[in-house]
């Protein structure tokens, strides 16, 4: 079925194996009723997710864009979209992306990427009244339902007050003791200087077959 190849490409995704991933996105996609457009959508989409995860910018904004034809109007894709199209410089058309979805979705993720784009754009007054709606967004968030929020929150704290993200690093660790939040607490601990405690939590992620971007980064900042 498309959500059992989708489920299998994620695990490669995560582990590292971009072309098997690759793969069966594809396959997942193949697998979707042609009455389904939504479903499509999501298989493009995920394809260039792992463009965007492996660094090649430009086919990532070929699939994201793709998926956008195929299902236009929903938030996540054009957030995906604005999000390429900062990473490639274009400041002007990312704030105007981001406004769009912002519209729609008062999101504190959004309100903080926007923020950056701009911080990028070299507009400080308004990237920080940005980043003040995306702390009462995610405080909001925390407040109702702390696991679903936690992740994105973390991001956004790492940057901006590292002494709430390794609370909430902490807390989601406490939560759900993956990989994941191992790589989001070492971030943290890392940001609050404390080395030492990051290299540990993180050494059971080392040898376990986890590569995700944000976790290689890691290694290497804890390795130098």
């Amino acid at each position: 079925t498309t959500a059992s190849a989708g489920r299998l490409a994620n695990y490669f995704l995560r582990t590292g194996d971009f072309d098997k991933a690759r793969s069966l996105y594809s396959l997942a996609e193949t697998r979707v009723s042609p009455t389904d457009p939504g479903k499509r959508a999501w298989a493009i989409l995920q394809r260039g997710v792992v463009e965007l995860e492996a660094g090649e910018l430009d086919a990532a904004l070929a699939y994201v864009a793709r998926a956008n034809t195929t299902f236009s109007g929903w938030y996540l894709i054009e957030e995906h979209l604005a999000e390429i199209t900062l990473l490639k410089g274009d400041t002007a058309s990312a704030i105007e992306m981001y406004k769009n979805v912002l519209s729609r979705v008062p999101n504190g993720e959004f309100y903080a990427a926007l923020g950056d784009a701009y911080m990028q754009a070299g507009k400080e007054d308004l990237a920080k009244a940005e980043y003040a709606k995306a702390t009462a967004s995610f405080e909001r968030d925390i407040a109702k339902l702390a696991s679903a929020a936690s992740g994105h929150a973390i991001d956004f704290y790492l940057a901006h007050d590292a002494n709430r993200a390794l609370e909430l690093a902490r807390q989601n660790f406490l939560l759900r003791p993956g990989h994941e939040a191992r790589t989001k607490l070492a971030q943290a601990l890392l940001a609050a200087d404390n080395r030492a405690e990051a290299i540990e939590v993180l050494k059971p992620t080392v040898n376990s077959g986890w590569a995700t971007s944000d976790f290689v980064e890691t290694s290497k900042m804890l390795a130098n």
